[in-house]
């Protein structure tokens, strides 16, 4: 989806623009080279604040302080100047993956109270975020040594809460009690918010190697590749792009197969003239992968069924079709023998 992202991220630099090559080898490298020649440099971290405006807790006619915690997503960001080739586009994923930090979300308290003769209300006006941002590099010549900047990687990091409350009399009759916001919980560590972030944290970050790999997604524009990224289930990353008109597709791959998964394609709303979008790319591919799982149990359980009845089926397992006696042929209007009872001798003149 195309949203707002205040603050944005740091403008796709421009591949023409000469300050965006650096002549002799690159100072300050963190993370590199990886695949593509692409190297990426750390910049100084930097804090913002995000306004909200969330209900956290709400004291009715009651006293008392309460520690409520909820957990918060990291951000990632991707901010490139495509296009650029499939080598480089794993390069990248491949720093990603080394920079985002291991956990998706942080989880962060504060303290609430109220008053006995009060109604209390608390909300959250602001999460504090730390940002990280590096600069990612192309390796264009490897002698004498030359590197192109084509974008950025930016990490926000949630690291506290900003709060405020509003207090009004109590009436009468009081009725204490304390009401909590969603996602809150008392103690230092809150619960899933609901079933669908328990099953996202049942299917594994990294895929089930070697039987199934995911999260690799790709971003084109005009039929090129301009950039790619990797998700975890229940993540979302956003790609800062020029305005234009781009498809995202993600891969999957099952015991080394690998699928194409079709995704959306975006482009800038009609009439409306922007500087820059910002696309969503959030993890889809969970119920295909359970229903891969589902198909593939089911198939190892069919094939266990056929081998064990090939091998145990025949051995005393099976009846065997009765045994009947052949039938004589008759002439007309002779009663066939019996099968059970033997046919009695005649004395045709001393013959048997």
């Amino acid at each position: 989806m195309i949203r707002a992202a205040p603050p944005a991220l740091p403008d796709p630099p421009d591949p023409n623009d000469p300050a965006n090559t650096v002549n002799g080898p690159l100072s300050g490298v963190s993370g590199g080279p990886y695949a593509g020649g692409v190297l990426i440099k750390k910049e100084a971290d930097v804090g913002w604040t995000k306004p909200v405006n969330e209900f956290i807790a709400q004291f009715e006619c009651t006293g008392g302080e309460r520690t409520v915690t909820k957990a918060f997503p990291i951000s990632i960001g991707e901010s490139l100047h495509g296009p650029i080739s499939g080598t480089q586009t794993q390069g990248i994923i491949d720093a990603i993956n080394d920079v985002k930090p291991k956990d998706k979300t942080v989880k962060l308290s504060t303290t609430v109270s109220g008053d006995p003769a009060k109604i209390t209300t608390w909300t959250l006006t602001g999460i504090e975020y730390t940002r990280t941002t590096y600069d990612v590099y192309v390796i264009t010549q490897a002698v004498p040594a030359m590197e192109r900047l084509v974008g950025y990687i930016v990490i926000d990091t949630p690291k506290a809460l900003d709060t405020s409350k509003e207090e009004k009399p109590c009436p009468p009759p009081p009725t204490p009690m304390i009401e909590l916001g969603t996602g809150y919980a008392e103690g230092n560590n809150p619960p899933p918010n609901s079933f669908f972030d328990i099953f996202f944290n049942i299917l594994p970050d990294d895929g089930i190697p070697p039987f199934f790999d995911y999260g690799k997604v790709y971003i084109y524009t005009g039929g090129a590749l301009y950039g790619g990224t990797d998700v975890r289930p229940g993540e979302t990353v956003s790609f800062e792009v020029p305005p234009g008109t781009y498809t995202v597709s993600g891969e999957i791959g099952v015991f080394g197969l690998h699928f194409t998964i079709p995704g959306q394609t975006v482009s800038p709303p009609a009439g409306q003239n922007i500087v820059g979008m910002i696309i969503e790319v959030t993890l889809t591919v969970i119920e295909i992968v359970w229903v891969i799982i589902i198909i593939i149990v089911f198939v190892i359980i069919l094939v266990a069924y056929f081998i064990l009845r090939r091998l145990f089926g025949g051995r005393g397992g099976e009846t065997q079709p009765p045994q009947t006696a052949p039938t004589e042929p008759t002439t007309p209007g002779q009663t066939p023998p019996s099968a059970e009872e033997p046919e009695e001798e005649v004395d045709r003149g001393g013959q048997s």
